[in-house]
């Protein structure tokens, strides 16, 4: 995509998109049959951390609003709720809800790191395939089952 995944406000995005090239290439992939997509956690080692378009403070006010990742930009908390943040309103990437309208949506990470961020990805529907290292993978399970522990304690 021929287009900065971050503008610096609503006006610039709306503008861009009237690009018929933007527009054409975000078109094909709201028909895409199949995604590969990062899942990228909130911290200075995200993609869109170290490109540039977002700072420490942003990652501060991201975490704030409980996200734990994202998935092209849409961030999400561990339940996998969607966070409803102004970045989106800037961001030109493909949408949660085009992401999930492809039936095959691979997510690849790896590290301790992304444990959170796999799990709400998951939970999003923004995934539905995941593509991991061991200590992710275990990492994951460890955390849910310390989730579903605390679920049945506070039920029981």
């Amino acid at each position: 995509l021929s287009a900065p995944m971050v503008v610096s406000d609503a006006a610039v995005r709306t503008g861009l998109l009237r690009d018929q090239h933007i527009r054409h290439t975000l078109e094909i992939g709201k028909r895409a049959e199949a995604i590969i997509v990062g899942i990228g956690a909130v911290s200075p080692r995200s993609g869109l951390y170290r490109a540039g378009y977002l700072n420490d403070a942003d990652l501060e006010f991201i975490r704030a609003q409980g996200a734990v990742g994202d998935v092209c930009g849409s961030y999400f908390t561990a339940d996998g709720t969607l966070s409803p943040l102004e970045l989106n309103d800037r961001m030109i990437a493909l949408d949660a809800e085009a992401m999930r309208r492809a039936p095959l949506r691979v997510g690849v990470t790896c590290g301790p790191e992304k444990i959170l961020p796999n799990i709400g990805a998951a939970r999003s529907g923004l995934v539905n395939v995941l593509i991991t290292d061991e200590a992710a993978a275990t990492g994951m399970l460890q955390a849910l089952e310390v989730e579903a522990a605390r679920v049945t304690a506070d039920v029981g």
